[in-house]
């Protein structure tokens, strides 16, 4: 049976018809070939697992702006965009003010500066975390290990796991 318990899932991907092409390699983890080739299938999948999970809400996050706001007007009650950006240099400090004054813009992230070297206390994300306290809206910080091989099979040559650790985040809180 269905389970009547609603979910709120904050990291789920979004990716356009070029961000797709050419990922059809196995899945790191699990092995299994991804099987989406466009946008839509990939959407539409996604969609159907939310539905099938009872997924009320989703933080929905992409490097392309575009492909989050389709996502968000197919859905827009399930729906909370948001920008994937992993380097503090590249997160659009302006644009994210403008997109949230225009409503379409809740959550500060995916946020995944783990990924190019920083930890979270780091002098450099602090006008991440500064815009986030001035929009009172919640950061979508990534941490973890890190996917296995990712310095060197993922190229993310500046990944560090020891930054992936939760307690680095308690100063900055």
């Amino acid at each position: 049976p269905r389970s009547s318990r609603r979910v709120i899932d904050v990291h789920v991907h979004s990716y356009s018809d070029a961000q797709l092409k050419g990922r059809d390699g196995p899945n790191p983890v699990t092995g299994d070939r991804a099987y989406a080739k466009s946008e839509t299938e990939h959407r539409d999948a996604t969609f159907c697992a939310l539905q099938r999970n009872n997924v009320v809400r989703a933080v929905v996050s992409g490097e392309d702006w575009d492909t989050v706001q389709r996502w968000k007007r197919h859905d827009p009650a399930r729906i909370i965009g948001s920008f994937a950006v992993d380097d503090p240099k590249d997160f659009p400090l302006d644009r994210f003010r403008r997109e949230h004054g225009a409503g379409w813009l809740k959550v500060l992230g995916e946020f995944g500066p783990q990924y190019e070297g920083y930890a979270p206390g780091d002098p450099a994300l602090e006008p991440v975390f500064a815009l986030a306290e001035e929009l009172d809206v919640p950061v979508g910080f990534h941490m973890h290990p890190g996917p296995r091989g990712a310095n060197y099979d993922f190229g993310m040559p500046k990944m560090r796991v020891a930054n992936g650790r939760p307690l680095l985040l308690e100063p900055v809180l």
